[in-house]
């Protein structure tokens, strides 16, 4: 997938829709795994790059936002308590949070989101930011299903 969020991102490719448009807002999906974060740090810098004065959001597990949150290209960490979901006893207070990051998500007002965790939970948030322009996986990730 780098190398289609490279011809989206890159200016010097013939022009198309998507890659002459302008975000302001911008939404990175990649919560968890922390070498999948650390690999995905390349298209946080490729966007900051080609969207120099965007807002660019991160969508990421407490535990791995501390391996992103003060990078440059960022301007902010949305927190995705994933693991709380899990915990007995709390499943209302886990809902009732999970609904809040939503409402969250949509009143941020993305225009651009690029999902690069690609599983149904990281569409739901794509989808429900509202953003005009969401980029991911056509189809889930092989052996993402047991």
């Amino acid at each position: 997938m780098n190398a289609q969020i490279e011809n989206v991102l890159t200016k010097n490719h013939r022009a198309s829709g998507l890659q002459t448009a302008e975000f302001s807002r911008i939404l990175l999906i990649k919560p968890s795994a922390l070498g999948d974060v650390v690999h995905t740090i390349p298209v946080l810098v490729k966007l900051r790059a080609r969207y120099p004065r965007a807002r660019i959001d991160w969508l990421i597990t407490p535990e791995n936002a501390e391996v992103v949150r003060h990078h440059p290209a960022l301007s902010n960490v949305v927190l995705f308590a994933r693991r709380d979901f899990s915990k007995r006893g709390r499943r209302w207070s886990a809902m009732v949070a999970f609904f809040e990051l939503l409402k969250q998500i949509r009143r941020a007002k993305y225009d651009l989101v690029v999902d690069m965790h690609g599983q149904l939970r990281s569409a739901l948030f794509a989808l429900i930011s509202g953003a005009r322009v969401r980029i991911g996986f056509d189809r889930p990730i092989e052996f993402s299903h047991t």
